[in-house]
């Protein structure tokens, strides 16, 4: 596997408001930036920033977006098809198979939560996924 490293892109939504959000990270895969949104249970109450181990459960993958290389056209989003043969290589995910991309992309989410700084956990994270 070539390099990856992954960056917090925030909420989709005003978490102020009722609206539906998910949370957005970049993942930079051998040059190629996605736009991957994932989901929590909103059924879950959230680790407080006492618990130990603080615990970050992602629920669902709802969208992979793929970002152009001329920074100017829009996203193209993987298609449906991806999730009805998981294994079958995809061209916009750099032909990995998204249960590859999956994969790398837990790897990257569970290191970064892992090394997540935030002033106010003091205790080790634990990343968890539904997917």
């Amino acid at each position: 596997m070539n390099a990856t490293s992954i960056y917090t892109g925030g909420a989709t939504a005003n978490q102020a408001y009722e609206e539906i959000f998910y949370y957005r990270f970049y993942l930079y895969l051998n040059g190629t930036k996605f736009v991957v949104e994932l989901d929590v249970d909103r059924n879950r109450k959230p680790s407080m920033f006492k618990d130990n181990p603080f615990v970050v459960e992602w629920s669902k993958l709802m969208s992979i977006k793929v970002w152009p290389h001329d920074q100017v056209s829009p996203l193209k989003r993987v298609p449906p098809t991806a999730w009805d043969t998981p294994d079958a290589p995809q061209p916009l995910l750099d032909n990995y198979s998204l249960n590859e991309f999956i994969a790398i992309l837990k790897e990257a989410v569970t290191v970064h939560g892992a090394g997540d700084s935030n002033r106010h956990i003091h205790h080790p994270i634990v990343v968890r996924f539904g997917f």
